[in-house]
């Protein structure tokens, strides 16, 4: 056991190992996160939505500096609003899930997001047929509200929105930046007052900020050396088999 924590070192070290994939997914290599919530909700259940929280904010801060000049406050605003009304929503959902539900409830949304990821990656006609509207925007920011506040996994479908925008790469990191900082932040009231954010959980995430300043520091880096095509096919395998270990829990 580690002090404080009262969970076995081997939990421990596969927060840690998570922890890494949420900081490293920080600087370049997104769907990476993916495997941080498979972790941690297998470990940690419900919990585990507010023990991801807070290391997802203190990874934002870290980063922000480096993205925000790329966009503004006022290009991320459209996206945000029905953002919000999405985590109002996530939440009213979230607080009536117990353990084994949240675990299936992450576990579908993964598998979906993959789905978004694969199709996105793969069909162009996908794309085009997807409408550029005000509904379109309305929808992906309330699933992108939905998601992030059940699952923390919003990532492939605020790409989608980018890609729809046309948006370039630095925009798309700068815009990013704005609107999950944001919405991590904003969550925070709403999980401590269902219980996920709670004294020992920050306890953990006290044992984990160095993973995730490690997997930041490490990012940049390695992502150079990876081949691309070899590693989306492995976080696609390692993601969509945590997905069905998380629903067949």
């Amino acid at each position: 056991m580690i002090p404080h924590l009262d969970i076995p070192a081997s939990t421990l070290a596969w927060a840690l190992a998570g922890a890494f994939c949420l900081g490293f997914a920080k600087t370049g290599l997104p769907g990476l996160a993916l495997l941080n919530v498979v972790v941690m909700a297998h470990f940690f259940g419900r919990e585990s939505v507010g023990i991801v929280l807070p290391l997802l904010i203190f990874a934002d801060i870290v980063v922000f500096p480096i993205y925000r000049r790329h966009a503004t406050w006022a290009q991320a605003w459209p996206l945000l609003l029905p953002s919000i009304a999405g985590v109002c929503l996530g939440y009213l959902v979230l607080r009536s899930l117990d353990d084994l539900m949240t675990k299936r409830v992450i576990g579908w949304t993964i598998l979906a997001m993959l789905l978004l990821q694969f199709l996105r990656m793969r069909s162009e006609t996908f794309l085009a047929h997807l409408p550029h509207s005000r509904r379109f925007l309305a929808a992906s920011g309330l699933v992108i509200g939905v998601s992030t506040t059940v699952a923390n996994a919003a990532g492939p479908v605020f790409s989608i929105w980018a890609l729809l925008k046309g948006l370039p790469k630095e925009t798309f990191l700068g815009i990013g930046a704005r609107v999950f900082l944001f919405l991590n932040i904003f969550k925070i009231p709403f999980n401590w007052e269902i219980g996920i954010l709670n004294p020992r959980t920050l306890w953990l995430d006290a044992a984990l900020l160095p993973a995730v300043l490690l997997g930041i520091a490490a990012g940049k880096p390695l992502v150079a050396r990876i081949p691309q095509e070899i590693f989306v096919r492995i976080l696609f395998g390692l993601s969509g088999a945590g997905a069905l270990w998380l629903i067949l829990a």
